[in-house]
């Protein structure tokens, strides 16, 4: 402990008195700077002493689902697909000309049976619920089918990685209608509702085709 003496101030503190205050402020100063070196030592010491605590173990990640060849998917709730092609072309079934409805087209007159492929992947998929997959071709609403446009191709990619797909017509305008047609949103429209009469149809057979996952 620092001693504070008197006689170590100037003469003149002592002869007006504040000697005293001068000695009170260093006295309160080296005990507050004892204090705060206690503290810290205090503190040094319990960080030695005592052993850091253990960080917690991260929560382990589940391992993903895999197929017979392994091949990861990509995890859509129940109904996966794969990352990677699972099944070789040859082994994707195919049922054509499924019809699924029948409509009248406003541009002809005449009623059209519509028909749509189905690719599905093979038996040995046991999954119960499978993602699908609607495709229509392109043509400008006036030309192709459903295995034109490279359809066929990306409908096998998707079969291939676990999709039900279907590949649908859709009803059509004559070319000989086009220079006279002056609004293209009911041929649009006309797509549309063909393509969701196409989905409300796989809805029926989500059972036997396990899709609609």
């Amino acid at each position: 402990m620092v001693r504070m003496d008197a006689r170590a101030c100037p003469a003149w503190l002592q002869a007006r008195g504040l000697h005293r205050w001068v000695l009170g402020i260093a006295t309160a100063a080296t005990l507050v700077g004892a204090a705060l070196l206690i503290g810290l030592l205090t503190a040094a010491s319990r960080h030695h002493a005592e052993p850091p605590s253990p960080s917690p173990s991260p929560t382990p990640t589940p391992a993903p689902h895999r197929n017979a060849s392994g091949n990861e998917p990509l995890p859509w709730g129940p109904a996966d697909c794969f990352v990677q092609p699972t099944w070789v072309p040859k082994e994707i079934e195919v049922l054509s000309d499924v019809v699924y409805r029948t409509a009248e087209n406003p541009y002809t007159g005449q009623n059209e049976t519509l028909m749509l492929d189905v690719y599905l992947p093979p038996a040995s998929d046991t999954r119960e619920s499978r993602p699908v997959a609607v495709l229509q071709h392109g043509g400008a609403f006036t030309k192709g089918s459903k295995t034109t446009d490279g359809v066929p191709e990306w409908a096998t990619i998707l079969a291939m990685r676990g999709f039900v797909v279907l590949s649908i017509n859709y009803r059509l305008i004559p070319m000989s209608h086009i220079l006279t047609l002056r609004d293209p949103d009911p041929i649009v429209a006309m797509a549309q509702e063909d393509a969701l009469t196409a989905v409300r149809y796989l809805h029926e057979k989500a059972a036997e085709w396990r899709g609609g996952g």
